[in-house]
């Protein structure tokens, strides 16, 4: 997952006319999700664009996948209520696994073992379903909302 930034030159219009493009011909077909439209952002300057990759990655560091977990890399942790309220606004993302008793959460921990880069940053972890990667970026726009601990 990485910043998508689409900056408009002064009096054209080829990146609102790719944005109406997606919404009238992918969107109100179907062929996308609503939430697909998150993954990039219309900038009118470079400087509102530089302002919202600086946003992208106030506290998301990187993401991966071991296994069917997706591994969130934070640049500092986040407090456990916030987690918990990630968790209950992104429960669509999060893959229901076997017959728990619980359901899965989102959870904060240090590297799997498998991991060797990054080591000391925390992470934010949960089974993926590996769909609606729109909401996975609105996912990392909320978690750069949070408050760091």
């Amino acid at each position: 997952m990485i910043p998508i930034v689409l900056v408009e030159g002064r009096s054209q219009t080829y990146w609102q006319e790719f944005d109406h493009a997606m919404r009238t011909m992918l969107l109100a077909r179907g062929w996308i999700s609503p939430e697909d439209i998150n993954l990039y952002r219309l900038c009118a300057t470079p400087t509102e664009a530089a302002d919202a990759i600086d946003r992208f990655y106030r506290l998301y560091h990187s993401s991966r996948y071991v296994k069917d977990t997706l591994v969130i890399r934070l640049k500092r942790p986040i407090a456990q209520h916030d987690v918990d309220r990630l968790s209950d606004q992104f429960r669509v993302l999060i893959k229901p696994e076997g017959t728990q008793l619980s359901p899965p959460k989102m959870v904060l921990r240090g590297p799997f073992d498998v991991e060797d880069d990054h080591l000391a940053l925390p992470r934010l972890c949960f089974p993926h379903t590996k769909h609606k990667f729109g909401m996975v970026r609105q996912l990392i726009d909320r978690i750069n909302e949070c408050e760091p601990v």
